[in-house]
């Protein structure tokens, strides 16, 4: 036994408040979720009406929808995956740009930028417009396999 014990006095208020605090976080929690899940919702929202305004304007056929959205996908990461929606989108989008709808075979030739959080959606947005620039010039020529097809030297 203790000679000089710890006085329990106002441990009950303690702990009283220390469950309220916690479970005004949780309610804050929550709440972020529902946020987050509505923003996402969002996001794929306008994913889909931009890749149906891109369809039209780049006269996309029906066999070739399925490409355009495995680029630019509708599918919102959950908070758990290790990559935003952004970061997927971008990195699809330097593939295909360095790819089957490269202008030279120097731009064929770039190693493939390291995949990090972006500061600003600047070079997404450059992508994205350089995409839609040449998806309308030259149409998704990708084969089976969703290879380039050869180009004759």
């Amino acid at each position: 036994k203790d000679k000089t014990p710890t006085s329990l006095h106002h441990l009950d208020m303690l702990l009283s408040r220390s469950y309220e605090l916690l479970m005004a976080l949780c309610q804050d929690e929550d709440m972020l979720r529902g946020q987050l899940a509505q923003a996402a919702s969002r996001l794929s929202a306008g994913t889909r009406a931009m890749l149906l305004l891109i369809r039209l304007y780049a006269s996309i056929p029906d066999d070739r929808l399925e490409l355009l959205e495995a680029v630019l996908s509708p599918r919102v990461p959950g908070p758990s995956d290790p990559l935003g929606w952004q970061e997927e989108i971008d990195a699809s989008l330097v593939q295909i740009l360095r790819t089957s709808l490269s202008m030279t075979e120097r731009e064929q030739d770039a190693g493939v930028p390291a995949m990090e959080i972006p500061a600003s959606n600047s070079r997404l947005k450059k992508h994205l417009s350089l995409f839609i620039m040449r998806l309308s010039k030259d149409g998704l020529q990708l084969d089976a396999d969703g290879d380039p097809p050869s180009q004759a030297k």
